[in-house]
Order: C-alpha cells, then sequence, then structure tokens
C-alpha cells in the first residue's frame, strides 16, 4: 500500500474543491490492527441509538433494545451517562449522524460518502425501526466490511480536508460554508477508530 500516492490523490481532489492544501501534513500511520466486522457492527448499533435518543427517543426503550442486543457492555462511559442520567450535550450527539454515516458506508450498507452533501435526512431506514424493538438480524446481514486501502483513502482525505477547511476557517472566511467542518470531522472519528483501535471517547482528530 502505496500511502505517498493516497496521499497525493487526496490532496489533489481537495484542491479541486478550490480550497488551499498542506503538502507537510504527516502521512497516516500504518494500520496493524483495524477494527473487525462485529466490532463496527456493534458500535454502529450503539452509535444508532446514542443519535436516535439526541433527536427525542425515549431512553428507556433505547436502554430495552440495547439489552435485548446484548450491546449495553458496548456504550462508552459518556454515552452510558447521556441514557442513564441525561449528562451531556444533544447537540454533539446529533452531530455525531455523520459518524454513523460513515460507519454504514465502512460495512457497506451505503455506497457513497460524498464530501459534498450531508448524510441524507432517510438514511433511517437502513437501521432496525427502534420503536417496534426490530432485531438487528437483517441489517447485521447486510454488512460487508470494505477494503482496508479503500477505508484508508477516506480517512486520507478526511484528515486532509479537515486541515483545509480549519484553514480556510482562519483565512478565508468566505469559504468556511463550503463544507461543514463538523461532517468531515465526525465522519473521520469514525474512520479513524476503525483504523487505530483508539477508545470512541479517546480518537484525537488534531491536524
Amino acid at each position: 500500500m502505496d500511502l505517498k500516492k493516497i496521499r497525493e490523490n487526496s490532496l489533489s481532489s481537495i484542491k479541486d474543491l478550490g480550497l488551499d492544501i498542506s503538502k507537510s501534513l504527516p502521512i497516516l500511520d500504518q494500520v496493524n490492527n483495524p477494527r473487525n466486522k462485529q466490532q463496527i457492527i456493534n458500535r454502529t448499533l450503539v452509535l444508532y441509538v446514542i443519535v436516535a435518543h439526541s433527536y427525542g427517543f425515549h431512553s428507556s426503550k433505547a436502554l430495552k433494545w440495547l439489552e435485548a442486543e446484548c450491546l449495553m457492555d458496548e456504550l462508552t462511559l459518556k454515552e452510558m451517562d447521556y441514557l442513564t442520567r441525561g449528562i451531556g450535550d444533544s447537540n454533539t450527539f446529533q452531530l455525531q449522524v455523520e459518524s454513523l454515516w460513515a460507519l454504514i458506508w465502512i460495512i457497506s450498507i451505503t455506497s457513497s460518502l460524498d464530501y459534498s452533501t450531508l448524510c441524507p435526512n432517510n438514511f433511517i431506514k437502513y437501521f432496525p425501526d427502534l420503536k417496534t424493538q426490530e432485531k438487528s438480524f437483517k441489517f447485521k446481514k447486510l454488512a460487508q466490511l470494505r477494503e482496508i486501502e479503500t477505508i484508508i483513502k477516506q480517512a486520507d482525505i478526511a484528515y486532509c480536508l479537515q486541515w483545509s477547511l480549519e484553514n480556510a476557517a482562519i483565512h478565508y472566511k468566505n469559504k468556511t460554508n463550503i463544507i461543514p467542518r463538523y461532517m468531515v470531522q465526525n465522519r473521520r472519528k469514525a474512520l479513524d477508530w476503525v483504523l487505530w483501535n483508539e477508545p470512541w471517547d479517546e480518537i484525537s482528530l488534531d491536524t
């Protein structure tokens, strides 16, 4: 896998958007121990419930579904506090809908991870119906993990694009609305979590 070539392609695609690029950004670290499909599915389903709760789905029903799916142990401490004690910023969890979109791209449930558009409003159709406590069997059956190199390419684009957007926010305020920074940051969080095995709440999004 040629990480330098991947970087060249990332910078070229970002330059086409009219954004400045940085050729001095470090090349991504080697990926030695990526998450497996089951880990990614579990994280996706848990985050789906958290995002649903942030938009008003009742915590008792959310917890009931997680318990039925044997996913309670997959909650992070922050997610557990949010579901059980109401501690946490709902807006922050709502923005993680973009992390969720990246995760279902990683397991091939959606075909595109296009940075020119936010995740669609109807993306809930890909998931089990929480209101009826639908089981996750069909969702799991559809999941197919993409090739690691394909995921790395997207992670590299997200990394470089985040730098370009942060640079634009500082130097070119008229370009800050080209792509929402929160979209890129949250998608990058999901991609990095899959590749480098850091705990979900400890992913560094520095550039």
